[in-house]
């Protein structure tokens, strides 16, 4: 499916390092490039979420697949055709 693709690219450590190789910047540039909106207005637990990647608690791979397939993922892939 093409949006475990796009969650595997997301995860990937390429994308990660064009991050500055920060969680949070990370993140960020996930809900500007899904959602069109920054991490910090898209998403009301930004903070914890940061802190759950840099303490190991939760991958990059899950962050991104929640995000995809979150309703405003899939809304805004409908919106794209």
């Amino acid at each position: 499916m093409i949006r475990d693709l796009v969650v595997e690219l997301l995860a990937s450590g390429e994308y990660f390092t064009n991050a500055s190789s920060n969680n949070a910047t990370w993140l960020d540039q996930v809900y500007q490039d899904l959602l069109n909106v920054p991490g910090v207005v898209g998403d009301p637990n930004f903070a914890s979420t940061v802190a759950a990647l840099d303490g190991g608690s939760t991958t990059r791979a899950q962050v991104a697949s929640s995000i995809v397939f979150s309703d405003a993922g899939l809304l805004q892939t409908i919106s794209e055709y």
